[in-house]
């Protein structure tokens, strides 16, 4: 079993005077939902090559960034964190938006979630070290927990976007 945590970023842009399409969810309508996050990320200064991870999806791989890419996503983000002085508040920084995609066998199985951060890699380490009080890849969250070595996400709870399988499982050794 080969298992991987690929760490991808959300850039999320909401085109001015671009019309989202009407038709959802993007994974159905994959084609209308690409070609507007392409021209509002057009808009919002990021390059053409800028790639999605899933033609249809807000999550780029991070290898996958140019370095004018990275240096706008850098740049909006210590923009949004600026006080009212227009100083930069340190607090305010934090990890980007986006996380992991959990890929096994060459399958993604699960997808990081609405506020998700690459900071969470911390939450994949607590399973690994079998601390599973509570799981965190944003919202929704799937269930999981240990048993006898076996990690299992439980995903049949809420509605994850894209779907998932449901119940996902594999050894903490191979995590």
């Amino acid at each position: 079993m080969k298992v991987r945590l690929i760490p991808v970023l959300d850039i999320s842009n909401e085109g001015k005077d671009i019309k989202a399409p009407q038709n959802s969810p993007a994974w159905e309508f994959q084609n209308e939902w690409a070609d507007y996050f392409k021209a509002a990320n057009r808009q919002a200064g990021f390059s053409d090559n800028l790639t999605p991870y899933l033609n249809w999806y807000t999550f780029y791989k991070l290898d996958s960034l140019s370095d004018r890419d990275l240096l706008t996503l850098v740049n909006r983000a210590l923009d949004e964190s600026r006080d009212e002085n227009g100083e930069i508040d340190m607090e305010a920084l934090c990890s980007f938006e986006g996380g992991f995609i959990l890929n096994i066998d060459g399958r993604d199985l699960l997808f990081p979630q609405c506020c998700s951060r690459l900071a969470y890699i911390e939450e994949f380490q607590r399973v690994v070290a079998n601390d599973v009080e509570f799981f965190y890849h944003g919202h929704p969250a799937p269930i999981v927990t240990i048993e006898s070595g076996i990690v299992r996400f439980d995903t049949t709870k809420d509605s994850f976007a894209p779907p998932t399988q449901g119940i996902i499982e594999l050894s903490i050794e191979a995590l």
